[in-house]
């Protein structure tokens, strides 16, 4: 299930997005962690799916929340991985906004590609412009690592699975119901 997100607010996790994007870009900590996932993740197999060590995870996130460029290019990407779906935990409201949950899961539950996909982008246009911007940034990443699903074993579907129910939950407080989990499998 979905971990609850940590009750400390910084100066990045548990923030709105709205308030720490500047002029249509993302905080400097959130943009280095997405290149390392786009340029490193396809090559780690279980990216997304394997745990890292909570104390690394805990110091990595302090560094990420005192520093505002902070130079992290020698943490495992394991750990960037980990800390990047605590940080999409940490925000108010999930990124594909808890209030559309409904409308998510009727569009997604539509069997015709062209009638799901009109609805999915009917829904991408309620989402505030700070959450497009750092959903676009983390598909492009998802994108580079299922090109390489062969080598990291994580296809669409696992991907889905791992990190789905970091980006949306019927409710942003307590017990969320995470996303239905899907049928489909891998090829």
């Amino acid at each position: 299930g979905r971990e609850p997100s940590t009750p400390t607010k910084g100066k990045l996790f548990g923030q709105h997005l709205d308030l720490i994007c500047y002029e249509d870009s993302l905080p400097q900590p959130i943009m280095l962690m997405l290149k390392e996932l786009n340029q490193k993740g396809p090559y780690i197999e279980g990216i997304f799916r394997k745990s890292a060590n909570a104390r690394v995870c805990k110091e990595f996130r302090a560094k990420l929340e005192s520093e505002s460029e902070p130079n992290i290019s020698e943490v495992p990407v394991i750990v960037i991985a980990s800390v990047f779906k605590e940080y999409l935990r940490s925000l108010p409201d999930c990124l594909l906004q808890s209030q559309l949950y409904p409308q998510w899961i009727e569009a997604i539950g539509v069997s015709n590609n062209h009638e799901c996909r009109e609805r999915v982008q009917r829904l991408l246009q309620r989402l505030p412009a700070p959450n497009i911007l750092l959903l676009r940034h983390f598909l492009c990443a998802l994108w580079h690592i299922v090109q390489q699903s062969a080598l990291n074993k994580m296809c669409a579907v696992n991907l889905g699975v791992c990190v789905g129910q970091n980006l949306l939950t019927s409710n942003p407080f307590g017990n969320p119901s995470p996303v239905p989990p899907s049928s489909q499998t891998c090829e």
